[in-house]
């Protein structure tokens, strides 16, 4: 599967221009954990964070301490280029979502902005991947039936167990590759067996 098919196209953006305080109103309204920071024309800049933005949202309360806070008199960020991370960690369309799944597992980061060139074209998140997994077998049989239908070929079957697709009916190894490369693409497949 690729990133393509599961992210979400349309995501939220700021600008460098605006202010922390819209950046967590923003994020709380949306219930979104991070948003991308883009340019006039559309190109990727950075990333704000929950985590980017708690480092500066509250002021200490100076009842809960015995000294006062060091951080007193210190200005706030007044714009999100000054909280956001420069230069985040991105994906292609074009990606593997296995791969991705991977990076977002092993990483504190809970989405990648999607670029085509340096324009951002969505964002993949950990829900977009848990999203595109969590389709019933006979749902995703049913896609694959109606796929091999729509090409002609009615004599390929395929039987979806725990999101794994065991092919049948293919006559040789080309067949049996093209099916692969059809069923990799339909959403909920995890993996596919062709023997």
């Amino acid at each position: 599967m690729l990133v393509r098919e599961v992210m979400t196209a349309s995501a939220l953006t700021l600008t460098i221009d605006d202010t922390p305080t819209y950046a967590v109103e923003l994020m709380s309204r949306s219930r979104v954990s991070s948003l991308p920071v883009v340019d006039p024309q559309g190109s990727l800049v950075g990333i704000v964070s929950e985590g980017d933005l708690l480092r500066y949202a509250i002021e200490p309360d100076h009842r809960a301490h015995l000294r006062p806070s060091a951080r007193r008199g210190i200005p706030l960020p007044t714009r999100v280029e000054e909280v956001m991370t420069p230069q985040p960690h991105t994906t292609r369309g074009g990606a593997d979502l296995a791969e991705v799944a991977r990076v977002l597992s092993e990483s504190s980061w809970k989405m990648l902005p999607v670029l085509a060139g340096a324009r951002l074209v969505g964002v993949v998140s950990r829900s977009d991947v848990v999203r595109a997994l969590a389709h019933p077998d006979r749902e995703v049989e049913r896609r694959i039936a109606t796929t091999f239908g729509d090409l002609g070929r009615p004599e390929w079957h395929a039987q979806v167990i725990d999101g794994v697709a065991h092919l049948t009916g293919t006559a040789g190894e080309r067949e049996r590759h093209a099916a692969v490369a059809l069923v990799s693409a339909v959403p909920g497949v995890r993996d596919v067996e062709a023997p």
